[in-house]
């Protein structure tokens, strides 16, 4: 049971996640010139399928977690808070003692952009032309 673990926990809630947005204007100009491969992926996200609107801005999926596990994660803003047991019906209870959580509330985006277009871009370059 993950409340028994010493695993260290990092949350990442939904705000958090949604200040990774990437303006479909900034794909645009930035990352559908780099290469055939980003074209294709800029075709991907602005044409997604008929249930989904992005409307100006894609939300980069699981980019926190790439941010925070493999980039860095000392540029973004976190807290500690005590742990709660969660109940059966996923609400949380009472606090686990001497167990603490790191909620992140403030990711940082443009590293998170940057890497990503700086790694397109660096792939692009080492292709044979």
């Amino acid at each position: 049971m993950i409340e028994r673990s010493k695993v260290a926990l990092w949350q990442g809630p939904q705000p958090a996640y949604r200040q990774m947005g990437y303006s479909i204007a900034e794909m645009e100009a930035d990352l559908r010139p780099i290469s055939p491969f980003s074209g294709w992926l800029y075709d991907r996200f602005t044409n997604p399928p008929d249930f989904f609107d992005p409307g100006g801005a894609w939300p980069m999926g699981d980019s926190p977690l790439v941010l925070l596990s493999a980039i860095t994660h000392e540029t973004s803003q976190s807290r500690e808070i005590p742990a709660r047991r969660i109940g059966k019906d996923l609400r949380y209870g009472e606090v686990i003692p001497s167990r603490t959580i790191r909620v992140f509330e403030q990711l940082d985006a443009r590293t998170t952009h940057a890497d990503f277009l700086a790694r397109l871009r660096l792939h692009a370059a080492a292709r044979p032309k």
